[in-house]
């Protein structure tokens, strides 16, 4: 009994090793392109908000209007810094996303695949949250604009 349940245990240590020897060198991989992504997007945030702010970004984006309503939304960063986060959060998103399709098992579903094919589907949400924002800044204007003359 005792030799049979020892055997047990050193052959479950023994499965336990070789999985860590298979899946060990994904994590590698997902640490290194994660302080990659990192890297880079860290550099491109730099560069896009610099460059974005040296083109006048900024003031185009006040006499659109644009800055104003972001600032009375609570963002009250730049328009060039908004910028510049959004491209560090895309740049890191699809370096982890290749880091996780280092640790995925072959033939299971590639994250970055899945990534993609969500794009369009995110780029049509967020038009339809800017429109629907002008829309309801408009009817708000018009709406104080009518109570007011109302009097």
């Amino acid at each position: 009994m005792r030799n049979s349940w020892s055997e047990g245990v050193w052959l479950a240590l023994v499965e336990t090793r070789e999985r860590l020897a298979v899946i060990l060198p994904g994590f590698f991989v997902l640490f290194t392109l994660l302080l990659v992504g990192l890297l880079c997007a860290w550099l491109v945030r730099m560069a896009l908000t610099r460059g974005a702010h040296a083109l006048g970004f900024d003031r185009l984006m006040e006499r659109a209007g644009v800055a104003p309503s972001l600032r009375r939304s609570g963002l009250l960063p730049a328009a060039s810094e908004i910028l510049g986060v959004m491209a560090f959060w895309a740049v890191f998103v699809f370096f982890a996303s290749a880091g996780v399709d280092a640790v995925a098992p072959s033939g299971s579903g590639s994250a970055t695949v899945l990534l993609l094919a969500f794009l369009p589907s995110l780029f049509t949400a967020v038009l339809i949250i800017v429109v629907g924002g002008v829309i309801a800044n408009f009817l708000s204007r018009t709406i104080l604009i009518a109570a007011v003359n109302a009097r």
